[in-house]
């Protein structure tokens, strides 16, 4: 029979809760490192004095609650390693941000749906560079196989990507979500 263990004043230890917040605790040391260098890369990004690291009024008044959340939710995933979520987050806030930017210039009366087509309308109105474009347009594809299932030999899939850029996943999903958050903030100039 095991010796119930008991702290300092007697009251008796839960050894499992010890064990979780050990184990925890030992995660966080872990990543400190890696998250404390992507704090200090985003810290690093400009918005043309639009907007600072935990305040997000400089969006713009046309910009959404929604569209202001996915900005500093996707910065918050990235910062923490959370890099499929940063990239849906990211994509998403593209959508957020271009659909009522399209509708503010009078560019479409019946927007289309979904960044395909966002980005198709936004090339053929001449409202954003086709440089940016291509980099929406780049996350788009490799964000389909985690949001839509796909065939194995999708060539944007995380397998092939792994396969063709010679990265391990948690080296390719950190690329992609960097250049997710890149892009998020390009996407903000426009």
């Amino acid at each position: 029979m095991s010796e119930i263990q008991r702290d300092l004043f007697g009251s008796e230890i839960n050894s499992e809760h010890d064990d979780l917040a050990n184990e925890l605790d030992m995660i966080e040391g872990n990543n400190f490192d890696s998250r404390v260098k992507r704090f200090r890369y985003l810290d690093g990004l400009e918005i043309s004095d639009t907007c600072e690291y935990g305040k997000c009024s400089g969006l713009g008044i046309a910009a959404s609650l929604e569209c202001k959340l996915l900005f500093e939710e996707a910065k918050k995933t990235y910062i923490n390693g959370e890099f499929m979520a940063t990239i849906l987050l990211c994509q998403a806030f593209i959508e957020h941000w271009l659909t009522p930017y399209l509708s503010e210039n009078n560019k479409a009366s019946d927007l289309p749906r979904g960044l395909h087509a966002l980005i198709e309308l936004c090339g053929k109105e001449k409202l954003v560079h086709p440089f940016i474009l291509d980099r929406i347009n780049e996350l788009r594809l490799f964000r389909n196989p985690i949001a839509h299932p796909k065939q194995y030999k999708y060539p944007y899939s995380i397998n092939q990507r792994m396969i063709e850029m010679r990265m391990n996943q948690e080296e390719l999903l950190e690329n992609y979500a960097k250049k997710a958050i890149e892009i998020m903030f390009a996407v903000i100039e426009v």
